[in-house]
């Protein structure tokens, strides 16, 4: 299941229970206003990072509800307050209502067309791969005879990795596709590619959120991947784009600390913070970014993304051509390698 499923499944804790007459909770929009203001004054970790003024929000946001607010001016309330975190781990979902993120990129489809796995599969596969029984992974050689991986989430299929490995050092080269990558639990992922690194390096760190006070978060904790080498000796090419988020952009930063490897495409999502679910005082959910995360040299992708080594970007009328130029660019770089 990816963040969006995950999020749709706890948001509606009444489906389950629709036979039995399930009644949500009933609150004030003044009542809900406030616990969801509060939940992120004690909650969410990037107010610094993001360079947001929470009380001032609320100073400009909470004079436009009273209890005579309907629903649905609520709502507007709430994520015109919300949306300007522009923050892909931030989502409110109500009844009756399509699910609503702060991400102004994954909210307007912005670019979204710019990638299509059928395209990868059918036109530079050949139709010749292996997945499975959720499409989780799509593994198979390319024209250029290098060898492809693309994963549409981080998730429990990345020991898919260990059949990667030879298959990569025969054919000299590997494409890993991480565009659209919806995210996951990243600790497959560093678990998975510290099989492929002799030396353990630092890919982030990061710090959660653990008290009332903004600045209140735990320790800082140090992430690295490898130390169960050997080392893989191929150049690797990364995909990505602005639908690689959460799971996938640690992915992409523990991918960067391998020696041969390039980045390209768009840059990533820029949400890679942890976030947790919280169900208002009125029945509607929200999730909120927890923590901070920094890359090893103190400096953060959160709200700006990964920018990649060469940013291709695909023009969906070439796309329906039947050209993928950011696959075609990775094949050029591979075959350009000694």
């Amino acid at each position: 299941m990816n963040d969006l499923s995950a999020a749709l499944a706890r948001a509606l804790p009444c489906l389950a229970l629709a036979l039995t007459a399930c009644t949500a909770p009933t609150a004030t929009p003044t009542e809900t206003f406030d616990a969801l203001w509060t939940d992120f004054d004690e909650l969410y970790g990037g107010f610094a990072i993001r360079d947001i003024d929470w009380d001032d929000s609320y100073a400009r946001y909470r004079p436009l509800v009273d209890d005579g607010t309907t629903d649905d001016e609520l709502f507007a309330v709430l994520t015109d307050m919300l949306g300007e975190t522009d923050d892909g781990h931030v989502h409110l979902t109500a009844p009756g209502r399509l699910h609503w993120t702060a991400s102004r990129f994954r909210r307007d489809l912005v670019g979204y067309d710019r990638f299509d796995p059928a395209l990868v599969r059918d036109g530079y596969l050949g139709g010749d791969f292996r997945t499975d029984f959720e499409d989780s992974y799509t593994l198979g050689t390319l024209a250029s005879g290098h060898t492809y991986l693309g994963l549409a989430w981080v998730s429990d299929q990345m020991p898919i990795l260990r059949d990667v490995r030879p298959l990569a050092e025969a054919s000299g080269g590997l494409v890993i596709d991480l565009r659209h990558n919806s995210g996951g639990d990243f600790t497959w992922a560093l678990e998975a590619l510290s099989d492929w690194r002799g030396a353990p390096a630092p890919a982030f760190r990061s710090r959660t959120r653990n008290g009332p006070g903004r600045g209140d978060f735990t320790p800082w904790f140090e992430w690295s991947v490898g130390g169960a080498g050997p080392d893989l000796g191929v150049p690797i090419v990364v995909l990505i784009d602005r639908y690689t988020i959460s799971a996938g952009e640690r992915t992409v930063l523990a991918l960067a600390t391998f020696d041969d490897v390039t980045f390209i495409g768009e840059p990533t999502s820029g949400a890679i913070a942890t976030a947790v679910g919280r169900e208002l005082v009125n029945g509607w959910y929200v999730s909120i970014a927890t923590q901070e995360v920094l890359s090893p040299d103190g400096s953060t992708i959160e709200g700006v993304g990964y920018t990649p080594d060469e940013v291709v970007i695909n023009d969906p009328e070439v796309m329906a051509a039947g050209v993928d130029e950011v696959l075609e660019r990775a094949m050029e770089l591979l075959e350009q390698t000694p």
